[in-house]
């Protein structure tokens, strides 16, 4: 309806009145630069999701409550209007179903203009995130961390609209690409990665026999560097899976606890204090720049 990705949204903090949990809905999200958005997810299954069973009615009544709840408490208040939604989502195991989903009576409303600010620090956030569980320790995700906490602190976040991130030196970040075919930045030059794409992250065991790649558009990282907020708020790429080749890098102390096949285990290549393995999977590329994908290892 809006044109969200994951970038946009995030969870509504709890909020406590005479030691009581306020009701609230399960995410806020900026829509446009004068709109928000709450929603209220809720889901089931049933044997057959073409007949409304009685839980979806029950949870369209728990909705209604919160969203009226929601609407008292802003009275008089100075918090913004938003528009209110619920979804109900309704699985069955039918081979030839589809997954039904039931939007519950949104609201309209006036909007002020604070949404603008809510989406420039939502977005800042979700880049935040990404970086540091690809690189926790890199000097970039420290800067970044530190502008997003500033841009919430500040009344007009858009004063810091590109001012790019610097090191402790003064100077700006910068990557040099690596590898013959200039496919992959410094920034991944320890890390995981797509062998025939610009992705890069992290990958774990899950439980014997299957590891998980969880990463990022390599371009993110150049966006979150160079801080121009039209290009943030506007990144939006196409989303859909891909079977593609993982080098799987790991630390030789973390490799060392992996439970991999032998044939795989020997086909290992060092460099330093770390070892990598190629695997192949199905990656799932999202809209806002996410990667992610089961690896298994007996394929």
């Amino acid at each position: 309806m809006y044109g969200f990705t994951e970038a946009d949204w995030s969870r509504v903090s709890i909020e406590k009145k005479d030691g009581r949990q306020v009701k609230s809905l399960d995410f806020e999200i900026a829509a446009t630069n004068d709109q928000l958005i709450q929603v209220e997810n809720k889901g089931g299954s049933t044997q057959d999701n073409r007949r409304k069973a009685s839980s979806i009615s029950n949870h369209r009544a728990n909705i209604a409550e919160k969203k009226r709840a929601i609407a008292e408490m802003a009275l008089g208040s100075t918090k913004p209007d938003v528009a209110r939604y619920g979804t109900i989502t309704v699985l069955d195991p039918r081979e030839d179903g589809f997954v039904r989903c039931w939007l519950v009576d949104p609201e309209a409303d006036k909007i002020p203009l604070q949404p603008r600010r809510f989406r420039i620090l939502t977005r800042m956030a979700f880049l935040s995130r990404w970086i540091s569980l690809v690189s926790p320790r890199s000097p970039l995700a420290a800067a970044l961390a530190t502008r997003a906490r500033a841009l919430a602190q500040i009344t007009e976040p858009y004063e810091l609209d590109s001012v790019p991130l610097v090191r402790g030196t003064g100077e700006p970040f910068e990557y040099r690409f690596i590898g013959t075919r200039a496919i992959h930045s410094t920034f991944f030059a320890n890390k995981s990665k797509v062998t025939d794409g610009p992705a890069g992250g992290v990958v774990i065991e899950l439980r014997r026999g299957m590891l998980a790649f969880v990463g990022i558009r390599e371009e993110l990282v150049d966006l979150a560097a160079r801080q121009e907020f039209a290009e943030i708020l506007s990144y939006e790429r196409e989303a859909g899976i891909v079977r593609k080749s993982i080098e799987c890098v790991f630390h030789d102390s973390r490799f060392r606890r992996l439970s991999l096949p032998p044939r795989l285990a020997e086909s290992a290549r060092g460099a330093g204090t770390y070892r990598s393995i190629t695997v192949s999977g199905n990656l799932h590329y999202s809209r806002s720049g996410l990667v992610f994908g089961y690896l298994p290892l007996n394929r």
